[in-house]
């Protein structure tokens, strides 16, 4: 007889919470040249747009919660970002319009699946 369920290996699927994007209110009012940070919308909830001064730095978070551990994908017009680091916050410090204006977002996963935030469109503009 054949089994119910499974991942046609004959194993079960991994069990437990996977990750999930959670929203965070944030401000986005900024003082001149000051670093900005953004949060990362949930699935659905973008884009969000964002405009920045040429040599600004960007920080932008993520806020998941699932089964630990997680991992994180940060990607820019749809590659993965080599440089970033695997966690929740990544920052780019002098942002250049040539070479970081585009569309960002991160892929969260864990052990029991993924998702991935809404994009974040930045506009990086000369002072």
């Amino acid at each position: 007889a054949a089994c119910g369920g499974g991942n046609g290996t004959g194993e079960m699927p991994p069990s437990g919470i996977p990750p999930v994007i959670l929203p965070v209110a944030t401000t986005s009012a900024y003082p001149e040249n000051a670093p900005l940070s953004v949060q990362m919308p949930p699935p659905g909830k973008g884009p969000l747009l964002v405009t920045i001064s040429k040599g600004q730095a960007l920080t932008m978070t993520v806020t998941a919660t699932g089964d630990e551990p997680m991992g994180y994908v940060w990607r820019f017009n749809g590659n993965r970002i080599e440089d970033a680091p695997d966690r929740a916050q990544y920052t780019i410090r002098n942002m250049q319009p040539d070479t970081h204006s585009g569309v960002y977002y991160v892929s969260v996963y864990n052990r029991v699946g993924a998702t991935g935030s809404a994009v974040v469109n930045v506009t990086v503009k000369e002072p």
